[in-house]
């Protein structure tokens, strides 16, 4: 078994994808963008793996990220002497590797040409000698949205399973042809919230983006995402303004961004990306100063639900945060499967700590939905 790594996949990117559907998460077109963009705190690595006759027998593609203060909600604890400790340990980054695309629900790092269950847990095995000589100093590889034929293979080698409700999903049924049979199949309460919340909109003026006006805005669009970023508890990658037009450039027609606008004042957007099944909303920004007034965020949503149903998609994927606020949009968690490893006392220990709070406060808040429509 051979196996060839790189930093960048624009160089091999011919050969990689011709392992690929267009469609798959691993596909160069959902990845090089992120190179040209200059992420921070995160850098990539490749790898083809071949047997003795030089046929690609996988791929596997990593995330490296540098987790520091900026990362996530400082400070985790209440009791001050803890904070002290706890920004001295948090100073220094800790590498974190992932298996995956950590930008994207549903989007797996492993991508195996051959069915058999053997050869698969020995290219696991292989990979992870090879990542973990590359990275020594790495406290935690995170091995995301796994398929089931992995979970044997990766449970002998010593790696944690961990069961997410991940992002959020609302499924749109067939005969929904308009927002307005959205709305009338919701019961009386919700279905008055969306239409104060549609009322609100009023002085607001959006449209879809096109890539000269995303290059002229594109520094305001990272300095509202950033907005939204920073009230997340966890926050493991960060876009930046060139994202947004790299992306753009990328994918398309199947991505689509859209300004929202209070007068001359760029007030939000929203970004969506154009799956065969289903719609996803991507990322968002907002400037809080004129959230309340207009209820942005709700509409922001709302308007995403409005755009999957006139796409005639299935089912609009809403991202993880924020569950209570989508729940009562009708969306319901959808489950997924990550398995890691973490290094050391103090890695483990505040892994496990943030474990306990996302289950707490995130998964929590998710177990007891709402009943949304009419008849249920």
């Amino acid at each position: 078994m051979r196996i060839e790594h790189y930093s960048m996949l624009e160089p091999i990117h011919e050969r990689w994808d011709c392992c690929l559907q267009e469609q798959h998460p691993l596909h160069s077109s959902w990845l090089t963008f992120m190179e040209r963009a200059q992420l921070p705190y995160i850098n990539f690595r490749y790898f083809i793996i071949s047997d003795k006759q030089n046929a690609v027998q996988a791929l596997a593609y990593f995330q490296i990220t540098e987790f520091s203060l900026p990362h996530y909600r400082f400070p985790f604890f209440e009791w001050q002497p803890l904070q002290w400790l706890e920004k001295r340990i948090m100073a220094s980054p800790r590498q974190i590797i992932t298996c995956g695309n950590l930008f994207q629900a549903n989007s797996p790092g492993i991508h195996f040409l051959d069915g058999d269950v053997q050869k698969q847990a020995a290219i696991i095995q292989k990979i992870l000698m090879e990542i973990s000589t590359l990275y020594p100093e790495a406290v935690l590889i995170l091995f995301k949205d796994c398929p089931a034929n992995s979970y044997s293979a990766l449970e002998k080698l010593g790696y944690r399973r961990y069961r997410d409700e991940g992002t959020m999903i609302l499924e749109l049924p067939p005969h929904w042809h308009s927002f307005t049979d959205y709305i009338r199949s919701m019961r009386h309460r919700y279905a008055q919230r969306i239409r104060k919340a549609r009322k609100m909109l009023a002085e607001i003026h959006a449209h879809e983006a096109d890539l000269c006006q995303l290059q002229s805005h594109c520094l305001r669009l990272e300095q509202l995402y950033k907005n939204v970023v920073r009230r997340q508890p966890i926050r493991m990658v960060w876009a930046n303004a060139a994202y947004f037009v790299e992306m753009k450039k990328n994918l398309k027609h199947r991505a689509r961004i859209f300004f929202y606008w209070h007068r001359e004042q760029l007030v939000a957007f929203r970004t969506e990306i154009v799956h065969p099944n289903h719609l996803e909303l991507h990322l968002i920004g907002i400037d809080y100063a004129f959230n309340q007034k207009f209820w942005l965020y709700f509409n922001l949503m709302y308007d995403a639900v409005k755009a999957a149903i006139e796409l005639q998609k299935p089912a609009l994927e809403l991202g993880r945060t924020a569950r209570f606020a989508k729940q009562i949009m009708g969306a319901k968690p959808s489950s997924s499967v990550h398995f890691f490893k973490v290094k050391g006392v103090v890695p483990r220990m505040m892994t496990y700590f943030l474990l306990h709070w996302y289950k707490k406060n995130i998964r929590g808040k998710a177990s007891a939905p709402p009943r949304i429509f009419r008849g249920q």
